[in-house]
């Protein structure tokens, strides 16, 4: 099926030479691949960020924790370059190549790998009787015909004990999670300091493990099982694969080191193909999966050239396509997605939580490629503010949402007001950007927020840092009206004013939209 166009960065002048002349075009790009990073920051937006960091406290309090939480591990890569390495979760004498489950848990492996492999994960249920060691008490090289030794939580005195696989729920995938996590921020630090040993540990860890996972196949069902058409590389749902937000961020800041060193970025980007590939392939198409699927594929994109740099035609501009517009058995495209709200209410038809969920996460994709492509999608699927703004009618008067159905008394997620802060500064919509603000102001006088701190890169670069100065707003009423009904999820609010002191409301619910009936049942 023919792809249809999407909108992508604003190309150089010359790339479409390729209508007169376009062999030595494409050669061209071949050889030219784009600047890094751009995932969260651009090169030329670098000075401006040492500047806010000079003048911001919360800012630099945040780089300097992140790096005397990380030096101690740096220093020790230093003396001692096989010690986090070794902590990686990998089949390290085995090297399975192709790995296979039984149900919901790990079976075997089979096949020799020229190289470690990545191990999957021990079980798709969550619940363990053990416990997630500290990186300190990690065996090294763990790969024992007896399994994982873990302390059981279980046991009086939670002694130490050889476990099987199977028995460990998901271990394995959190310590490479976090492993990997050290070796993104490593990176960051790398690119903002320029010191050689951020990047040398970032580089250990990251190489070391995409080779094992370019080296192992996608794992298998030993017998015909659901779950085969719902595994990631690493863990037994695609919607789990959180790591990959880490690989992506840790090569976008260290791509330089990596391709001046010979790293082999051929290989590592084929590990990036293969995960969206397995991220399209497997899955659910029709409900909040998809867009933690899509949020996956979006950092992989971005972290891919463009289309012509390879072979296969599958770079930055495919996998983005396939985010916004192609449809396949497993994955929805947004542009069809959106239609799923009331597109008067802008009310997804499922319960509060998840309408919360949906909306974060659809802006979240919208921000994170805007940000490199600068496309504005938000402006493109007005949809997606409706959406997010509509939040504000699940509110009652003392700040906390309504609870129909498998849902709960909540917070909003403050996130995707930040991200909605972000795109009006961005794009001058100041009325817009100072409503938005005196609600955030609200919140915070109430105590249900704050922004004191910053606590994670993507917060660092995603958040405006000054709030413009606008007071905070008394009640919600520029948001929220007397009555409202959404007829996709039979629920109906009727208010009288909108403070804790003088507000009432009453919400109503028959059983339309998912999650929605009693209880959730």
């Amino acid at each position: 099926m023919e792809r249809q166009s999407t909108i992508t960065r604003a190309q150089p002048l010359g790339t479409t030479v390729f209508i007169f002349a376009g062999l030595l075009v494409l050669c061209t790009l071949k050889l030219s691949a784009q600047n890094h990073p751009e995932i969260y920051i651009k090169n030329i937006e670098k000075g401006a960020f040492l500047t806010r960091l000079n003048r911001s406290g919360k800012a630099s309090t945040f780089v300097a924790a992140v790096k005397s939480h990380l030096d101690p591990y740096v220093e020790r890569h230093q003396e001692d370059p096989e010690w986090i390495v070794s902590r990686l979760q990998m089949y390290w004498n085995t090297k399975y190549q192709q790995i296979y489950v039984n149900g919901m848990d790990f079976s075997h492996g089979e096949g020799k790998a020229p190289v470690p492999t990545v191990r999957f994960s021990g079980s798709r249920d969550w619940a363990t009787d053990y416990l997630q060691p500290e990186l300190e008490d990690v065996r090294p090289y763990m790969d024992d015909p007896r399994g994982l030794y873990l302390q059981n939580g279980k046991k009086a005195g939670q002694p130490w004990e050889w476990v099987k696989p199977s028995e460990t729920g998901h271990i394995i995938e959190r310590i490479n999670e976090e492993i990997m996590k050290l070796a993104e921020e490593a990176a960051f630090l790398y690119w903002l300091t320029e010191d050689d040993k951020y990047a040398v540990f970032a580089h250990d860890i990251f190489v070391k493990y995409t080779a094992g996972m370019y080296y192992r196949d996608p794992p298998l069902t030993v017998e015909d099982h659901k779950n085969a058409m719902l595994m990631g590389l690493q863990t037994f749902e695609v919607i789990h694969e959180r790591v990959v937000e880490h690989l992506t961020v840790c090569y976008d800041f260290l791509y330089d080191y990596l391709r001046n060193n010979q790293a082999d970025l051929d290989m590592i980007q084929s590990v990036f193909q293969k995960w969206a590939d397995q991220e399209i392939k497997y899955g659910v198409p029709g409900n909040n999966w998809n867009l933690m699927q899509a949020l996956y594929i979006t950092y992989l994109a971005l972290a891919l050239e463009n289309d012509q740099f390879y072979e296969n035609g599958k770079g930055q501009e495919y996998y983005t396509d396939q985010v916004l517009n192609q449809n396949s058995e497993k994955q929805k495209a947004l542009k069809d997605v959106v239609k799923n709200y009331d597109q008067e209410t802008g009310v997804w038809p499922e319960v509060a939580g998840y309408n919360m969920l949906v909306a974060n996460d659809m802006l979240e994709i919208f921000m994170l490629m805007d940000n490199t492509l600068n496309n504005n999608l938000v402006a493109q699927y007005p949809i997606i503010e409706k959406a997010n703004l509509v939040i504000f009618q699940y509110l009652f008067p003392n700040g906390f949402t309504v609870a129909y159905g498998d849902a709960k008394h909540s917070r909003m997620r403050f996130n995707a007001l930040e991200l909605l802060l972000s795109n009006y500064q961005k794009y001058n919509l100041k009325e817009k950007e100072n409503l938005i603000t005196a609600q955030l102001k609200k919140f915070m006088a109430d105590g249900a927020y704050s922004r004191d701190k910053i606590s994670s890169l993507f917060q660092l670069f995603f958040y405006v840092e000054d709030l413009s100065d606008v007071p905070a707003a008394t009640s919600f009423s520029d948001l929220v009206s007397p009555t409202f009904y959404a007829p996709n999820v039979s629920w109906l609010v009727q208010r009288n004013g909108n403070s804790p002191g003088n507000g009432m409301m009453i919400s109503e619910n028959a059983s339309l939209g998912n999650h929605s009936h009693t209880n959730g049942v």
